[in-house]
């Protein structure tokens, strides 16, 4: 690493005209591209390494529990991201242990969100209140990354401060929904009678945490059922390719297009904008698996379309199967970047030419999978009804009576469907 000062004849240090210098001297890491990208990749390594656990966790020990847990560590670990400022000899394993734990912290976020949406919304509202909910990701980015691009412009190590206020802001979060979140409609303090009501009417009665046992699941029945496959084809592509350019579109712009990095965080701003948009239009329109396809293709989609048709689909293990699910896919996100890694030789557009399309045609495939075989319909084993009286039925009522049982499941489910 290569610290750069401007100095005049006499010593004296300078500083850019429209550079602010406040606590920290400009800093430059001299890492190469095969590192640049192993740093940009070691985040989805570690997102990969909690989804199964994090899914499974949730169901037992709730998802208010994990989501804190989860924040509080990549706060943590955001704040500890500016110490490389002053371990110069030691920042790339560093920033690289890091990237995993964050990384490794925010696995945890999605698929305990997914639990804590099968908790509380009702199927007919689930499409619409998962994307607005999801869309909080898009928000926050777009704020970040145009902030980020000021930031680095205008301010002598601005990456610093960037770092040091999202970690800020998490550790100002955490009170917050530790006081105001509970993991289920029976938990909470302040909504009212009526609305408790008609959530646990039409979901059930969710106030005791559940042990689920991964053997006990219809593994069978899970990797032959069209809409989980089409599930996993279409995340696997569409996170081969978004989290590459999540993870690279800043230095195309910058490196490629020579765009200043003020204007960059403009641009990234505005992208997540569009994707904000997109969420909570196709939350409104999923029901048309038409609509969805659109927005997949073009990109519309992460924290809408097929993101929330988890809960549709399987809600009682939403956030365990979205956690498999996304586990698996995530080995191709870290491949995209090694991928990166070996084709850019170096910053010019013909490499990158070839990574374009090679991510464009993934991105077909998966939005020709979701066309396909997709459906919001709830899967028969998967609904909360249909658990809570499996697990009744096993309890109370003798084998000869399976048959009337069965017929009374397959009334609720139809009841739940409808509802």
């Amino acid at each position: 690493m290569v610290r750069r000062k401007t100095s005049d004849s006499d010593g004296q240090q300078n500083t850019v005209s429209d550079r602010m210098s406040f606590v920290f001297e400009e800093t430059t890491f001299r890492w190469s591209e095969w590192d640049q990208q192993i740093i940009l990749g070691s985040y989805w390594a570690g997102y990969l390494l909690t989804l199964v656990p994090s899914g499974w966790l949730s169901i037992s020990l709730g998802a208010k529990l994990m989501s804190a847990t989860a924040v509080f560590f990549s706060s943590s670990a955001t704040i500890a991201l500016t110490s490389i400022y002053y371990f110069e000899n030691a920042s790339f394993p560093l920033v690289v242990s890091l990237r995993i734990l964050i990384g490794a912290a925010h696995g945890i976020l999605f698929p305990v969100t997914y639990t804590l949406w099968s908790q509380w919304a009702v199927p007919n509202e689930r499409g619409t209140l998962a994307s607005i909910g999801f869309s909080g990701t898009n928000i926050g980015t777009s704020l970040v990354v145009l902030a980020g691009g000021l930031f680095c412009h205008y301010i002598d190590s601005g990456w610093i401060y960037i770092f040091l206020l999202s970690g800020i802001l998490g550790f100002i979060w955490l009170p917050l929904w530790l006081w105001q979140v509970s993991d289920a409609p029976e938990n909470h303090r302040s909504i009212s009678n009526a609305e408790r009501q008609y959530i646990v009417g039409i979901i059930g009665e969710n106030s005791q945490r559940r042990s689920v046992s991964l053997s006990a699941l219809p593994w069978k029945t899970i990797v032959r059922s069209k809409p989980i496959i089409a599930l996993f084809l279409t995340e696997t592509c569409q996170l081969v390719a978004l989290f590459f350019f999540l993870s690279n579109l800043g230095k195309i712009l910058r490196e490629i297009q020579q765009i200043p990095s003020q204007y960059t965080g403009y641009i990234l701003a505005s992208g997540f904008v569009f994707m904000l948009v997109g969420n909570i239009s196709a939350g409104k329109l999923f029901f048309i698996q038409f609509f969805s396809t659109i927005y997949q293709n073009i990109g519309f989609s992460y924290g809408s379309g097929y993101i929330v048709n988890y809960a549709d689909v399987v809600p009682a293990y939403a956030g365990l199967i979205f956690g498999i699910v996304t586990a698996i896919s995530s080995f191709g996100a870290v491949i995209a970047n090694l991928i990166a890694g070996i084709v850019i030789k170096q910053p010019i557009l013909e490499d990158w030419r070839k990574l374009y399309i090679l991510f464009g045609i993934i991105y077909l495939i998966g939005g020709l999978a979701f066309l396909l075989w997709a459906s919001a319909t709830p899967e028969r084993w998967a609904t909360l009804g249909s658990q809570q009286e499996n697990k009744t039925i096993e309890e109370t009522v003798p084998m000869n009576e399976s048959e009337q049982n069965d017929n009374r499941t397959r009334t609720d489910e139809h009841l739940y469907i409808n509802a």
